[in-house]
C-alpha cells in the first residue's frame, strides 16, 4: 500500500493536468489551435496581444481557472508523491535499492517538477511571459532528470545483480527497484522525443508549430510520469512475489551451478598436482 498510493496520485496528478487543460481548451474564446497556441496561453487571465515566444497571437481564455486550478492540483499531487516516495525509502515500505543516491536525486527532480507546475499555474503569461516560460523550463528540466535519474539507475541495478552473481555473492532479494528496465527504456524513448520537441521550440523561425513542438516536450514526459504511476500504483503484487521467487529461484541455480564449477575445477586441478 505504501508503494500503490503514490503511483496513484502521480497517475491522478497527470489526468487532472491533462483534463483541466482539456476543459479550458474547449471554453477558448474561438478555436484554440494545438500546433498555434502555446500551453501557458490556456492561464492567460487577460484577453491580449502576445508577441512570443512563438508567431504572435491574440490569446483570449475564459477558462484559465479551470487550467491553472487544475495545475496547481496536479503540483501539489505529485510534490506529495514524491514525498511519499523518499519517506518509503527512509522507513523501508516502499522498495529497498542498491546505492539509492540516483533514486534520492530523482524523486528530488520530481518535487521541483511539483513545484514547476505550480509556477507555471500562478505565474500570468499574459503579463510575465519571461517568469511563466521559465517556470515551464524548470518544469521540463526537473522532469528530464528525475527520468533520467531512475532511469540509469534501474539498469545500473540490473548490472549489479549479475556482477554479485558471477562474484558468488547471494542477492537479497528484498531489493527491488522502482521502475522495471522495460519501462526506463520506454522512458529513455519518451526523453529523445521530448529533447527533439524542447530543441525544435528553441531552434524553429517564424511561421512555426511551435505549440506541436512544446506539447512534444511536455505530454511525453507526463506519459511517462503516467507510466511510473501505473507501475508503482497496479503492479499485481501476487505477480511481483512470484517473479521475486522465480528470479530467486533462477539466482541460487546460477550460483549453486558457478560453485559446483568451481569445486569440479579445483578437483581436477589437486587430482593432476597428485599425478
Amino acid at each position: 500500500m505504501h508503494k500503490r498510493l503514490p503511483g496513484i496520485l502521480l497517475i491522478m496528478a497527470v489526468f487532472i493536468i491533462w483534463i483541466g487543460q482539456f476543459i479550458t481548451m474547449l471554453l477558448w474564446q474561438g478555436i484554440y489551435m494545438p500546433e498555434y497556441f502555446l500551453m501557458g496561453d490556456l492561464g492567460a487571465r487577460t484577453c491580449v496581444e502576445i508577441a512570443g515566444p512563438g508567431v504572435p497571437r491574440y490569446i483570449c481564455s475564459p477558462g484559465h481557472r479551470i487550467f491553472t486550478t487544475a495545475l496547481s492540483i496536479g503540483g501539489v499531487v505529485i510534490i506529495s508523491a514524491a514525498l511519499l516516495l523518499i519517506r518509503g525509502q527512509k522507513t523501508k515500505n516502499v522498495v529497498t535499492v542498491v546505492r539509492p543516491l540516483l533514486v534520492y536525486a530523482g524523486l528530488g527532480a520530481l518535487i521541483v517538477a511539483g513545484f514547476g507546475a505550480l509556477g507555471i499555474a500562478f505565474i500570468d503569461s499574459s503579463t510575465h511571459s519571461f517568469a511563466h516560460t521559465t517556470a515551464m523550463s524548470i518544469f521540463i528540466f526537473s522532469l528530464w532528470g528525475c527520468l533520467v535519474s531512475l532511469c540509469i539507475h534501474a539498469l545500473r541495478y540490473r548490472h549489479h545483480r549479475s556482477r554479485m552473481l558471477s562474484s558468488h555473492e547471494s542477492v537479497d532479494t528484498a531489493y527491488e527497484n522502482l521502475i522495471t528496465p522495460i519501462i526506463a527504456w520506454c522512458g529513455i524513448v519518451l526523453l529523445v522525443i521530448s529533447l527533439v520537441g524542447f530543441g525544435l521550440f528553441i531552434s524553429s523561425t517564424s511561421p512555426a508549430p511551435y505549440g506541436t513542438y512544446q506539447h512534444m516536450s511536455c505530454d511525453s514526459l507526463l506519459l511517462w510520469l503516467l507510466m511510473f504511476g501505473a507501475a508503482l500504483g497496479f503492479g499485481s503484487t501476487k505477480n511481483r512475489q512470484l517473479r521475486r521467487q522465480a528470479q530467486r529461484d533462477k539466482d541460487a541455480a546460477i550460483v549453486a551451478a558457478q560453485e559446483a564449477l568451481t569445486q569440479s575445477s579445483s578437483a581436477g586441478n589437486g587430482k593432476m598436482n597428485n599425478e
